[in-house]
């Protein structure tokens, strides 16, 4: 994860995820913040926006997403790329 905070002592906001195919078929985007996270944005491929510090949006076959954190000072943690597929 090139462009996010490592997790450490100086660096404890973090932003995860990744594409997720359901025993169905249907293709979601899945993410998760650490404990100052709250929200979650994605672009890209996929386009949604959850409050909190987990997120799930429905996803189309092919295509990058990108995620965004909001913290809870203002902050963001920026261009977190998930591939798709």
């Amino acid at each position: 994860m090139p462009d996010t905070a490592a997790c450490g002592r100086f660096g404890q906001d973090v932003l995860a995820g990744g594409p997720w195919t359901s025993p169905s078929g249907a293709r979601y985007l899945l993410a998760a913040g650490s404990r100052h996270v709250v929200g979650i944005t994605a672009g890209g491929a996929v386009r949604a926006r959850a409050q909190g510090r987990v997120f799930a949006a429905r996803a189309p076959g092919a295509g990058a997403a990108v995620l965004d954190g909001r913290l809870a000072d203002g902050g963001l943690l920026r261009g977190w790329t998930a591939a798709g597929g």
